[in-house]
């Protein structure tokens, strides 16, 4: 088939290797063409007949979405059919969806990378043709090698035998959850005290649009953090951007990789398949691309994470466990060791990739002969584009009201999942259940202010579990996980026949999280008040402002 790829100008790094990948795999089976370059600098008319003419030449399309390219084949009386990459769009509402649907057919395919794509994509469209394709990595890059020669690279980079290592990888930006991480760090370290906490990546002060939250400074935030926690920053290494062939070293010499990623266009991940390929087991947030490639207890562990009012949480607590449960259990690491590479070479491996794309190929081609039916949307996905769409100098959807959260809320439950040891909000509470306050918190009267930095929130409480949601945070910023009994040992008498009905407000409403006691478990009450001593300052600014003045008060 002659195959017009869509994939010019594009500007990430990780993109572009998409792309890359894509082309060779079907130039292996296929005749590739592009959009003529001389249309980046023509006149309107001129780019529209350049467009006509690929698109006549094409026997399928496949790529990024471009408007040019639909509004050219609906012109036209032979229409290839399009396999639409969503590249992490549709987790964030549908990126450039909402404008060309109208484009869109029942042929043509929408290709998103994880399970969790295809359940939104589901929500959006009744019709719609959606296939799973998760990426390949570079195999000749990275790769196992012996113990030996792991121990060799450890001391080459600098490490001691006896350092324990963990490793974040990728872009570092507010959404990638890293400064939950670095304050987990201040319970590891003194648990561990040879662990490294070694992190890879570009800082970036990219902003949660969908939120309206944006960081002034990024860099200044991990400084804030390390300096109120009191961190050793000595066993904290920010080594900024590497080479492919430098990442792979810290992969292999890393006893785990950590990624509590909440970011929304999360849907592969390629530190994770990266780092099992060189058979390093990776403990990850169960949100979107991870949920997939990262196998529970076979290469890693999964850390909870679930939506609610307060926006996404993650189980910090479980995190904390499953790191000190790796890292002091020999026999396991050598397990997830051993069976990373296997999985990743079974899932991701550039032979599946090729075998799944000209499946897609195959399958829309046979399809598009037998006529086709304009892309049906659902109510939801026209009430979702109706109420929630980001555009510039507009309020942020997620403050738009009630309706348009409840909205958000739909739409990012499929990115979400638990482990074995969430407890169902639905099962009543019990003894042994710990409770976990999900982030830190502050108080002023009835009004609850969520100091996260990805879903700064203020809650208030109902007038009448006041008082005892006050008592009920008092304990939690000292004993930030606490078991149930214990907390109705501490309540005052008066407050505790109300204990139960405020803790599932709580619950509710995203302040607390609930899990089952885990086996091993690390001692709640060494916890301390890291966890919940609020660190940030966090500013709120009329979207509606013209001008921002930033100094010190």
């Amino acid at each position: 088939m002659n195959v017009g790829v869509v994939g010019e100008a594009i500007d990430m790094q990780s993109l572009r290797y998409v792309f890359e990948g894509l082309e060779q795999s079907l130039a292996k089976r296929h005749k590739v063409s592009h959009r003529s370059i001389e249309f980046f600098y023509s006149s309107p008319r001129r780019r529209e007949e350049l467009h006509d003419e690929f698109v006549l030449n094409s026997d399928i399309l496949v790529g990024r979405i471009d408007e040019i390219v639909f509004r050219s084949r609906e012109r036209l009386k032979r229409q290839p059919p399009f396999i639409c990459f969503l590249l992490g769009a549709i987790s964030r509402g549908g990126g450039e969806l909402p404008w060309v649907h109208r484009f869109l057919k029942s042929t043509d395919v929408l290709v998103g990378n994880c399970s969790g794509d295809m359940e939104i994509v589901a929500k959006f469209f009744k019709n719609a043709q959606a296939r799973k394709l998760p990426f390949s990595f570079d195999e000749s890059t990275f790769h196992a090698v012996d113990d030996s020669r792991r121990q060799a690279l450890k001391a080459e980079l600098g490490y001691q035998q006896s350092d324990q290592i963990l490793l974040y990888a990728g872009r570092i930006t507010l959404e990638k959850n890293l400064h939950t991480q670095i304050r987990m760090l201040s319970i590891l370290q003194r648990l561990l005290p040879n662990l490294h906490l070694v992190i890879i990546g570009q800082l970036q002060n990219i902003g949660f649009p969908e939120a309206g939250v944006y960081p002034v400074d990024i860099t200044g935030m991990f400084t804030r953090l390390l300096s109120e926690l009191r961190l050793d920053t000595g066993r904290i290494h920010f080594l900024g951007p590497k080479t492919p062939k430098q990442t792979r070293d810290f992969y292999i010499i890393a006893d785990a990789l950590v990624n509590l990623t909440l970011h929304h266009d999360e849907n592969f991940g390629f530190a994770q398949v990266e780092a099992m390929a060189c058979g390093t087991p990776v403990v990850g947030t169960k949100w979107g691309g991870l949920k997939d490639t990262i196998k529970h207890d076979e290469t890693g562990y999964h850390v909870s994470t679930v939506v609610t009012d307060a926006g996404v949480k993650l189980n910090w607590w479980e995190g904390i466990n499953r790191i000190v449960q790796l890292l002091e259990d020999e026999a396991t690491r050598r397990r997830f060791r051993e069976r990373c590479p296997i999985h990743v070479m079974e899932y991701f491996s550039k032979q599946r990739y090729d075998e799944i794309l000209e499946s897609i190929l195959v399958d829309c081609k046979k399809l598009s002969e037998n006529g086709s039916q304009p892309l049906e949307l659902s109510e939801f996905g026209a009430e979702f584009w109706d109420r929630c769409l980001h555009g510039p100098m507009s309020q942020p959807p997620l403050q738009r009201g009630r309706r348009s959260f409840e909205l958000y809320k739909d739409l990012i439950a499929p990115f979400t999942g638990v482990t074995e040891s969430a407890v169902p909000m639905a099962d009543s509470l019990q003894p042994d259940h710990l409770l976990v306050l999900a982030t830190p918190v502050q108080t002023d009267g009835r009004l609850i202010q969520i100091n996260d930095p990805i879903f700064p929130m203020d809650l208030t409480m109902p007038e009448d579990y006041q008082e005892t949601c006050h008592a009920i945070l008092e304990i939690l910023k000292r004993e930030p996980v606490v078991q149930l009994k214990r907390l109705n040992s501490l309540m005052t008498r008066p407050l505790v026949a109300s204990t139960g009905e405020t803790l599932k407000w709580m619950l509710n409403a995203g302040i607390l999280l609930r899990t089952r006691p885990m086996n091993p478990s690390i001692d709640p009450e060494l916890i301390g008040d890291q966890m919940s001593r609020p660190v940030f300052t966090i500013q709120n600014v009329d979207y509606r402002s013209d001008v921002y003045v930033i100094k010190q008060s």
